[in-house]
Protein backbone atom coordinates (compact mmCIF):
# COMPACT_ATOMS: atom_id res chain seq x y z
CA UNK A 1 0.00 0.00 0.00
CA UNK A 2 1.68 2.99 -1.16
CA UNK A 3 1.91 6.19 1.63
CA UNK A 4 0.49 9.25 1.97
CA UNK A 5 2.47 12.69 1.52
CA UNK A 6 3.62 12.85 5.04
CA UNK A 7 6.29 13.47 6.84
CA UNK A 8 5.86 12.55 10.26
CA UNK A 9 6.04 8.71 10.60
CA UNK A 10 3.57 5.92 11.63
CA UNK A 11 4.43 2.51 12.71
CA UNK A 12 4.51 0.35 9.30
CA UNK A 13 6.27 3.48 7.29
CA UNK A 14 8.68 2.18 4.72
CA UNK A 15 11.91 4.60 4.24
CA UNK A 16 13.39 4.58 1.28
CA UNK A 17 17.57 6.23 1.63
CA UNK A 18 19.51 6.80 -0.90
CA UNK A 19 23.41 5.92 -0.14
CA UNK A 20 26.24 6.27 -2.34
CA UNK A 21 26.23 2.71 -3.32
CA UNK A 22 22.64 2.52 -4.20
CA UNK A 23 18.82 2.21 -2.78
CA UNK A 24 18.15 0.48 0.71
CA UNK A 25 14.82 0.08 2.76
CA UNK A 26 13.99 0.57 6.17
CA UNK A 27 10.66 -0.22 8.12
CA UNK A 28 9.20 1.45 11.45
CA UNK A 29 8.72 -1.64 12.85
CA UNK A 30 7.78 -0.45 16.84
CA UNK A 31 8.34 2.13 19.38
CA UNK A 32 9.99 1.26 23.28
CA UNK A 33 8.93 3.15 26.07
CA UNK A 34 12.44 3.90 26.95
CA UNK A 35 14.64 3.59 23.67
CA UNK A 36 12.65 5.03 21.42
CA UNK A 37 12.07 4.09 17.60
CA UNK A 38 13.00 0.50 16.59
CA UNK A 39 13.64 -0.20 12.57
CA UNK A 40 13.82 -3.24 10.84
CA UNK A 41 16.96 -3.10 8.13
CA UNK A 42 15.43 -5.16 5.45
CA UNK A 43 17.86 -7.03 2.95
CA UNK A 44 19.22 -5.71 -0.14
CA UNK A 45 21.78 -3.26 -1.84
CA UNK A 46 19.90 -1.78 -5.14
CA UNK A 47 21.17 0.03 -8.27
CA UNK A 48 16.94 1.32 -8.76
CA UNK A 49 14.59 2.26 -6.63
CA UNK A 50 11.89 -0.63 -6.34
CA UNK A 51 8.40 -0.42 -7.05
CA UNK A 52 5.31 -0.17 -4.60
CA UNK A 53 4.74 -4.40 -5.30
CA UNK A 54 8.53 -5.19 -4.89
CA UNK A 55 8.64 -3.29 -1.49
CA UNK A 56 5.62 -4.98 -0.47
CA UNK A 57 7.53 -8.50 -1.11
CA UNK A 58 10.66 -7.05 0.36
CA UNK A 59 9.02 -5.79 3.83
CA UNK A 60 7.26 -9.54 3.94
CA UNK A 61 11.04 -11.06 3.86
CA UNK A 62 13.08 -11.42 7.29
CA UNK A 63 15.02 -8.55 8.25
CA UNK A 64 18.88 -8.30 8.19
CA UNK A 65 18.64 -6.65 11.86
CA UNK A 66 16.53 -4.38 14.09
CA UNK A 67 18.27 -1.51 16.07
CA UNK A 68 17.26 1.36 17.53
CA UNK A 69 17.04 4.61 15.88
CA UNK A 70 16.09 8.07 16.04
CA UNK A 71 13.66 8.40 13.08
CA UNK A 72 13.90 12.13 13.46
CA UNK A 73 17.93 12.06 12.11
CA UNK A 74 16.52 11.50 8.80
CA UNK A 75 14.84 14.74 8.10
CA UNK A 76 17.84 16.63 10.55
CA UNK A 77 20.36 18.61 8.29
CA UNK A 78 23.30 16.38 9.01
CA UNK A 79 22.03 13.57 7.64
CA UNK A 80 23.34 13.88 3.98
CA UNK A 81 21.52 10.56 2.30
CA UNK A 82 18.06 11.40 0.52
CA UNK A 83 15.39 9.65 2.58
CA UNK A 84 11.57 9.71 2.24
CA UNK A 85 8.51 7.39 2.96
CA UNK A 86 7.36 5.49 -0.04
CA UNK A 87 5.08 3.16 1.42
CA UNK A 88 3.29 1.74 4.30
CA UNK A 89 3.08 -1.94 4.77
CA UNK A 90 2.05 -4.32 8.05
CA UNK A 91 4.69 -4.78 10.29
CA UNK A 92 5.24 -8.88 10.25
CA UNK A 93 4.50 -10.20 13.91
CA UNK A 94 7.72 -11.24 14.43
CA UNK A 95 9.41 -7.30 14.42
CA UNK A 96 6.71 -5.83 16.53
CA UNK A 97 7.85 -6.17 19.69
CA UNK A 98 11.49 -7.28 21.19
CA UNK A 99 11.60 -9.06 24.16
CA UNK A 100 14.99 -9.78 24.68
CA UNK A 101 18.11 -7.78 24.51
CA UNK A 102 21.58 -7.91 25.23
CA UNK A 103 23.71 -4.64 27.04
CA UNK A 104 26.52 -4.58 29.29
CA UNK A 105 27.27 -3.68 32.85
CA UNK A 106 30.59 -2.42 34.50
CA UNK A 107 31.74 -5.50 36.70
CA UNK A 108 35.29 -3.43 38.01
CA UNK A 109 37.56 -0.61 37.07
CA UNK A 110 37.19 -0.33 33.56
CA UNK A 111 35.74 -3.78 32.50
CA UNK A 112 32.34 -4.49 31.36
CA UNK A 113 30.42 -7.97 31.04
CA UNK A 114 27.66 -8.68 28.16
CA UNK A 115 24.37 -9.53 30.69
CA UNK A 116 21.23 -10.34 29.14
CA UNK A 117 18.28 -8.04 29.15
CA UNK A 118 14.23 -9.61 29.59
CA UNK A 119 11.98 -7.34 29.07
CA UNK A 120 7.92 -9.34 30.61
CA UNK A 121 4.47 -7.87 29.00
CA UNK A 122 4.30 -5.20 31.26
CA UNK A 123 7.48 -3.85 30.08
CA UNK A 124 9.79 -4.32 32.97
CA UNK A 125 12.89 -5.29 32.15
CA UNK A 126 15.17 -7.82 34.01
CA UNK A 127 19.17 -8.52 33.57
CA UNK A 128 19.63 -11.86 33.76
CA UNK A 129 23.23 -14.05 32.97
CA UNK A 130 23.94 -14.14 29.17
CA UNK A 131 24.49 -17.60 29.68
CA UNK A 132 20.99 -18.39 30.50
CA UNK A 133 21.02 -18.46 26.31
CA UNK A 134 23.38 -20.69 24.06
CA UNK A 135 26.15 -18.32 22.61
CA UNK A 136 24.58 -18.66 19.25
CA UNK A 137 21.22 -17.44 20.21
CA UNK A 138 23.04 -14.61 22.61
CA UNK A 139 25.35 -12.99 20.40
CA UNK A 140 22.73 -12.81 17.46
CA UNK A 141 20.40 -10.49 19.70
CA UNK A 142 20.18 -6.33 19.31
CA UNK A 143 22.40 -4.49 21.76
CA UNK A 144 19.62 -2.07 24.21
CA UNK A 145 21.90 1.48 22.67
CA UNK A 146 20.66 4.06 20.77
CA UNK A 147 23.37 4.25 17.57
CA UNK A 148 24.36 7.91 15.35
CA UNK A 149 23.30 8.55 12.37
CA UNK A 150 27.00 8.08 11.28
CA UNK A 151 26.88 4.43 12.91
CA UNK A 152 23.68 3.53 10.72
CA UNK A 153 25.38 4.67 7.48
CA UNK A 154 27.94 2.46 8.05
CA UNK A 155 25.72 -0.61 8.87
CA UNK A 156 23.75 0.12 5.46
CA UNK A 157 26.57 0.22 3.58
CA UNK A 158 27.99 -2.87 4.73
CA UNK A 159 26.00 -5.63 3.91
CA UNK A 160 27.55 -8.25 5.43
CA UNK A 161 27.26 -6.29 8.93
CA UNK A 162 25.59 -8.40 11.65
CA UNK A 163 24.65 -8.05 15.71
CA UNK A 164 27.21 -10.80 16.01
CA UNK A 165 30.07 -8.77 15.16
CA UNK A 166 29.25 -6.49 18.06
CA UNK A 167 30.98 -8.59 20.79
CA UNK A 168 33.97 -7.04 20.94
CA UNK A 169 33.89 -4.08 23.97
CA UNK A 170 33.08 -6.22 27.08
CA UNK A 171 34.00 -9.52 28.32
CA UNK A 172 32.87 -12.28 26.48
CA UNK A 173 30.04 -14.36 29.53
CA UNK A 174 31.05 -17.66 27.80
CA UNK A 175 34.49 -17.51 27.85
CA UNK A 176 35.89 -15.17 30.25
CA UNK A 177 37.54 -13.61 27.49
CA UNK A 178 38.86 -9.85 27.99
CA UNK A 179 38.32 -7.12 25.24
CA UNK A 180 41.31 -5.53 23.35
CA UNK A 181 40.52 -2.18 23.85
CA UNK A 182 43.70 -0.60 23.01
CA UNK A 183 47.47 -1.26 22.72
CA UNK A 184 49.46 -1.94 25.90
CA UNK A 185 50.60 1.67 25.57
CA UNK A 186 47.72 3.38 25.08
CA UNK A 187 46.38 1.60 28.23
CA UNK A 188 49.23 2.17 30.22
CA UNK A 189 49.07 6.03 28.94
CA UNK A 190 45.36 5.92 29.98
CA UNK A 191 46.64 4.43 33.71
CA UNK A 192 48.53 7.03 34.31
CA UNK A 193 46.45 9.80 33.44
CA UNK A 194 43.26 8.46 35.30
CA UNK A 195 46.09 7.82 38.30
CA UNK A 196 47.37 11.46 37.98
CA UNK A 197 43.30 12.63 37.93
CA UNK A 198 42.93 10.50 41.14
CA UNK A 199 46.03 12.25 43.35
CA UNK A 200 44.77 15.13 42.16
CA UNK A 201 41.26 14.43 43.55
CA UNK A 202 42.97 12.90 46.81
CA UNK A 203 41.83 9.41 46.30
CA UNK A 204 40.94 6.68 44.16
CA UNK A 205 38.03 6.30 41.67
CA UNK A 206 34.70 5.85 43.96
CA UNK A 207 33.28 1.97 43.64
CA UNK A 208 29.85 1.82 44.23
CA UNK A 209 27.01 -0.87 44.71
CA UNK A 210 23.96 -1.58 42.11
CA UNK A 211 21.15 -1.63 43.80
CA UNK A 212 19.08 -5.50 43.62
CA UNK A 213 15.45 -5.52 44.44
CA UNK A 214 13.82 -8.77 44.93
CA UNK A 215 9.95 -9.34 44.42
CA UNK A 216 8.32 -12.01 46.49
CA UNK A 217 4.33 -12.52 46.51
CA UNK A 218 2.37 -14.43 49.49
CA UNK A 219 -1.39 -15.21 49.92
CA UNK A 220 -2.19 -13.88 53.39
CA UNK A 221 -0.06 -10.96 55.09
CA UNK A 222 0.68 -12.87 57.97
CA UNK A 223 2.91 -15.64 55.52
CA UNK A 224 4.60 -11.98 53.98
CA UNK A 225 5.15 -11.04 57.40
CA UNK A 226 7.28 -13.96 58.62
CA UNK A 227 8.88 -14.03 55.75
CA UNK A 228 10.32 -10.67 56.71
CA UNK A 229 10.93 -10.86 60.18
CA UNK A 230 12.93 -14.09 59.22
CA UNK A 231 15.39 -12.11 56.53
CA UNK A 232 15.76 -9.12 59.13
CA UNK A 233 16.50 -11.30 61.94
CA UNK A 234 19.36 -13.16 59.39
CA UNK A 235 20.33 -9.63 58.57
CA UNK A 236 19.73 -10.85 54.96
CA UNK A 237 18.14 -7.77 53.53
CA UNK A 238 19.22 -3.57 53.81
CA UNK A 239 15.42 -2.30 53.35
CA UNK A 240 11.93 -4.49 52.88
CA UNK A 241 8.36 -3.67 52.72
CA UNK A 242 5.03 -4.66 52.32
CA UNK A 243 2.19 -4.19 50.37
CA UNK A 244 -1.25 -5.02 48.46
CA UNK A 245 -0.83 -6.53 45.01
CA UNK A 246 -4.94 -7.69 44.11
CA UNK A 247 -5.31 -10.38 45.99
CA UNK A 248 -1.59 -11.18 47.10
CA UNK A 249 0.83 -9.64 49.53
CA UNK A 250 3.77 -8.31 47.94
CA UNK A 251 7.29 -8.22 49.40
CA UNK A 252 9.92 -6.05 47.96
CA UNK A 253 13.42 -6.35 49.19
CA UNK A 254 16.63 -3.95 48.50
CA UNK A 255 19.97 -4.57 48.52
CA UNK A 256 23.29 -2.84 47.60
CA UNK A 257 26.32 -5.10 45.81
CA UNK A 258 29.51 -4.23 45.06
CA UNK A 259 30.57 -5.46 41.47
CA UNK A 260 33.78 -7.53 41.87
CA UNK A 261 31.14 -10.81 43.23
CA UNK A 262 27.83 -9.39 42.03
CA UNK A 263 26.33 -12.25 40.01
CA UNK A 264 27.73 -14.71 43.00
CA UNK A 265 25.77 -12.99 45.67
CA UNK A 266 22.67 -11.90 43.39
CA UNK A 267 22.17 -15.92 42.79
CA UNK A 268 22.84 -16.38 46.22
CA UNK A 269 20.01 -14.23 47.18
CA UNK A 270 17.88 -15.49 44.58
CA UNK A 271 18.36 -19.60 46.22
CA UNK A 272 17.99 -18.32 50.07
CA UNK A 273 14.91 -16.41 48.92
CA UNK A 274 12.99 -18.50 47.10
CA UNK A 275 13.29 -21.17 49.65
CA UNK A 276 12.56 -19.04 52.51
CA UNK A 277 9.28 -17.88 50.47
CA UNK A 278 8.07 -21.19 49.93
CA UNK A 279 8.69 -21.96 53.85
CA UNK A 280 6.51 -19.37 54.45
CA UNK A 281 3.59 -20.42 51.18
CA UNK A 282 5.24 -17.61 48.92
CA UNK A 283 7.36 -17.34 46.14
CA UNK A 284 9.56 -15.65 44.43
CA UNK A 285 8.80 -13.67 41.31
CA UNK A 286 12.53 -12.24 40.20
CA UNK A 287 15.05 -10.00 40.53
CA UNK A 288 15.32 -6.16 39.17
CA UNK A 289 18.79 -4.70 39.10
CA UNK A 290 19.32 -0.96 38.84
CA UNK A 291 21.38 0.05 35.88
CA UNK A 292 23.33 3.02 37.55
CA UNK A 293 25.49 2.30 40.14
CA UNK A 294 24.82 4.10 43.55
CA UNK A 295 21.47 4.74 42.40
CA UNK A 296 17.65 3.29 43.09
CA UNK A 297 15.51 4.06 40.63
CA UNK A 298 12.52 2.46 42.38
CA UNK A 299 12.75 4.49 45.92
CA UNK A 300 14.99 7.52 44.51
CA UNK A 301 17.74 6.58 46.70
CA UNK A 302 21.61 7.09 46.68
CA UNK A 303 23.95 5.13 47.86
CA UNK A 304 25.51 6.85 51.16
CA UNK A 305 27.63 3.90 52.78
CA UNK A 306 27.63 1.24 55.08
CA UNK A 307 25.70 3.04 57.52
CA UNK A 308 23.33 4.27 55.23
Amino acid sequence: MSSPKRKRPKIGDVFEIKTPKGFVYVQYSTRHSDYGEIIRVLPGLYPDRLSPSEIRKLVQQKERFMIIFPLWFFTDETWDWETEIVAHEKVPKHARSIRMWRRTIPVGRNKDKWVLVVEDEKGQERIRPATELTPEEFWKLPVAEIISDDELKERLMDQEWTWEKERGWAIDPFTGEEPKRASDLELESEEEELAGEEEELGGEEENLPYVVHHYLYFPRKRQAEAFVREIQEKNMVYKVFIDKSGREYRVVTTNWIFPDEFWDEVYELDEKFEELAEKHGGMLDGNEIGMIPGKDPLYGDEWKGEGN
